[in-house]
């Protein structure tokens, strides 16, 4: 299994999961021109993708679903997402009932944030798994078992809680992002992965990093402070996905 980010941030998420059968992208919250260019720059083509699968209905999640439909790649979503962008040709999966497509066992599991019916998903192929887990308002116990038995995380690491108190945004906003309906902060997916990881994870992918609230450099430092106190851990690569370009691909050993 191999995967990357194509995108990540509050102007759009897109992330692609690469199996021996072919490719899926979870989330297409760029525009299809875009999705088309990062593709290309980790060797990819649009030809080779055979599913989308949504996470939620905001609009930084499913930009380019309807131009995708077009293009003829077929997309997935649970009937409350599909209901609230209010399309009739996707695909529909059911939360918490794990599928198989490409060779892999897919699993959108419930989560809590301020959408319809929001999941994030487990994806096994083999001995490897792949957790994405972006746009979590709290550390469920399924959002922790995600985690326990994989060997990557794409993890959400939205906000410094200092920075988000300290900044600009407004009082309303600020408490819906540190609600639990919001989004995890970077201390809270540190101690996620700290008190949950398996010894065998290899890599960490920090997404949906706010540009006002975060930095880089902030987040990083603030995951490697806490993995630190995991010996077992001291070998997992942590990588930040920035919002405009994507990643190199990365491979599961």
């Amino acid at each position: 299994m191999r995967f990357t980010s194509l995108a990540s941030g509050s102007s759009g998420n897109c992330y692609l999961v690469s199996s021996k059968q072919g490719d899926v992208l979870i989330d297409a919250g760029i525009s299809l021109r875009n999705i088309k260019k990062r593709l290309s720059a980790v060797g990819k083509d649009l030809e080779n993708v055979q599913g989308c699968f949504l996470s939620h209905e905001h609009s930084d999640h499913v930009k380019a679903a309807p131009k995708l439909l077009d293009a003829g790649v077929p997309v997935f979503a649970n009937r409350g997402t599909a209901e609230a962008m209010g399309h009739s040709g996707m695909r529909l999966f059911t939360t918490d009932e794990a599928f198989d497509f490409l060779g892999m066992r897919i699993l959108p599991f419930s989560k809590s944030h301020d959408a319809a019916e929001p999941v994030s998903f487990t994806l096994r192929e083999g001995m490897h798994a792949l957790s994405v887990l972006t746009d979590v308002g709290y550390v469920s116990k399924k959002v922790a078992e995600s985690v326990k038995l994989a060997n990557a995380v794409v993890v959400e690491a939205n906000h410094d809680v200092f920075m988000l108190k300290q900044g600009p945004y407004p009082e309303e906003l600020k408490k819906r992002i540190l609600g639990k309906q919001g989004h995890l902060s970077n201390y809270e997916s540190a101690l996620l992965l700290l008190e949950h990881a398996s010894p065998a994870l290899q890599h960490v992918v920090l997404g949906h990093l706010s540009e006002t609230n975060n930095s880089p450099k902030v987040a990083l430092q603030t995951f490697k402070n806490i993995l630190q106190e995991r010996v077992d851990l001291q070998s997992v690569q942590i990588h930040v996905a920035p919002p405009d370009e994507a990643l190199p691909l990365l491979e599961l050993l």
